[in-house]
C-alpha cells in the first residue's frame, strides 16, 4: 500500500520504456550519457513484461499492461521456436552463431524461458487472448523431460506448471480508483497470497476505453447501482458481482474452498 514503491517503480519503467526501447519495440541491454546500445536478449524481454505486469496490477495504470503486451509480442516475434516451443536466448536477426541455445535452469536468477512462461499465462488471463496461454503451454512442453529429470532446477518453471493446471480467475473491480470502496477492494485483494489469480482495474470514463482495447473481455462488466462493483471469473466466466467488501471477501473465500 506504499505509493512511494509505485512511484519508483513507474520512474524505471518509464526510463527503459523511453530510453532502451528502439522506434522497432526492441529492448537495448545498456544506457550511459544519453545513449543505449546492445541488442536485448531473451531475459531482457522475459523480466521486464514481468516488472510490467506486476507495475500494472500495483498503479491500474493500463499504460503498463498494453507496454508489457508489447514487449512481449516483440519477444515472441524475434526469440520464439516455432518448430518446438520455447524461446531462444538470441533473437532471430542477432549475431550468426553456431548453435541458438535454449535453456530453462532456474538458479539464483530465474530462466528467460520460465519467467516467459509465467508471463505469457497472466498475460493470457488478462488480456483473454487464448494464444498467450498456447505458448506457455507449447514451452512448458518443450522443457517437460528436463524438468522431470532435475525439478529442484526448474523451480520457476515449475510455477507455471501450477498456474496451467490449477483453477485461475480473473478478479475485475469496476469503479473509480479514488473511491473508498474500490480501495477497499484493492486493499483486499493486494493482501492475499494468490499467484494464480490476475486483478484488473475498470475505472469509468476514458479508462475503460482505454482497458477494453487490451482486455476486451472487461468491457461488459459495469458499475452496479453507481456502487464499487468486483466479479470475480473463472475462465472468463463470472459469478453474480458483488457491491460490499464483505460480499467480496465471502466470495472468494467461497471459491478457494470449492478449488
Amino acid at each position: 500500500g506504499d505509493e512511494a514503491f509505485v512511484a519508483q517503480a513507474r520512474r524505471a519503467a518509464d526510463f527503459v520504456l523511453s530510453e532502451l526501447r528502439t522506434d522497432a519495440g526492441r529492448l537495448l541491454k545498456r544506457w550511459r550519457g544519453g545513449e543505449a546500445g546492445l541488442d536485448g536478449m531473451l531475459e531482457d524481454h522475459a523480466f521486464l513484461a514481468q516488472g510490467l505486469l506486476d507495475l500494472f496490477e500495483a498503479s491500474n495504470e493500463v499504460a503498463y499492461l498494453k507496454a508489457a503486451k508489447e514487449v512481449t509480442d516483440t519477444a515472441i516475434q524475434h526469440f520464439h521456436d516455432g518448430e518446438a516451443g520455447g524461446f531462444f536466448l538470441s533473437p532471430d536477426d542477432g549475431e550468426a552463431l553456431l548453435v541458438r541455445s535454449k535453456t530453462i535452469y532456474d538458479g539464483a536468477r530465474p530462466s528467460g524461458n520460465s519467467v516467459m512462461a509465467c508471463v505469457l499465462q497472466r498475460l493470457s488471463r488478462m488480456t483473454g487472448a487464448t494464444r498467450y496461454e498456447e505458448l506457455a503451454a507449447g514451452t512448458i512442453r518443450a522443457f517437460s523431460a528436463e524438468v522431470e529429470r532435475s525439478p529442484s532446477y526448474s523451480t520457476q518453471l515449475l510455477a507455471a506448471v501450477d498456474f496451467q493446471t490449477s483453477t485461475t480467475r480473473e478478479i475485475v473491480v469496476v469503479g473509480d480508483r479514488e473511491d473508498a470502496s474500490v480501495r477497499a477492494m484493492l486493499a483486499l485483494l493486494a493482501a492475499r497470497y494468490a499467484p494464480n489469480d490476475v486483478v484488473l482495474l475498470r475505472a469509468p470514463g476514458q479508462g475503460a476505453l482505454e482497458l477494453s482495447a487490451v482486455s476486451p473481455f472487461t468491457e461488459a462488466l459495469v458499475q452496479v447501482g453507481g456502487e464499487a462493483t468486483a466479479y470475480v471469473c473463472t475462465n472468463f466466466a463470472c459469478a453474480a458481482p458483488v457491491t460490499t467488501l464483505e460480499a467480496l471477501d465471502e466470495l472468494l473465500g467461497a471459491e478457494a474452498s470449492e478449488r
